[in-house]
């Protein structure tokens, strides 16, 4: 899905500097360009495809005893609500995450160009 809106937000400057008809070509051609990428990411990404991977990882990982307790853990009513809220848990884990890149991203920008500055002064 990420690909999808790769494809739409780089495409929109050039939408936005067409003309009308231009415009709604191009518009058209997204369209069908996304459409199309879904569909490749949806069958590529399908349980059919993925589930032997799948399995193999989870039978590395942990036991069948684990695997019976994580079966159970997910069938109980706390383990329905863990499932249920794991969108909430996903944003508000994202919101922190790009809360703390956005502090680092001033002294990244520091370093890369102390580390710029340097690398130009061995050259010389």
């Amino acid at each position: 899905m990420k690909a999808v809106l790769v494809i739409a937000v780089s495409s929109l400057p050039l939408i936005a500097s067409a003309g009308a008809d231009e415009s709604s070509a191009l518009a058209e051609e997204l369209m069908e360009a996304m459409e199309k990428t879904a569909a490749l990411m949806t069958e590529a990404m399908s349980w059919d495809n993925m589930k032997d991977e799948y399995t193999a990882i989870y039978t590395d990982v942990f036991t069948e005893e684990e695997l019976t307790g994580l079966v159970s853990f997910y069938k109980s009513p706390i383990g329905q609500k863990f499932v249920a809220k794991q969108p909430e848990l996903m944003q508000r884990s994202m919101q922190i995450s790009q809360k703390l890149m956005a502090g680092l991203m001033p002294k990244i920008k520091a370093l890369k160009k102390e580390t710029g500055e340097a690398s130009v002064e061995d050259q010389e």
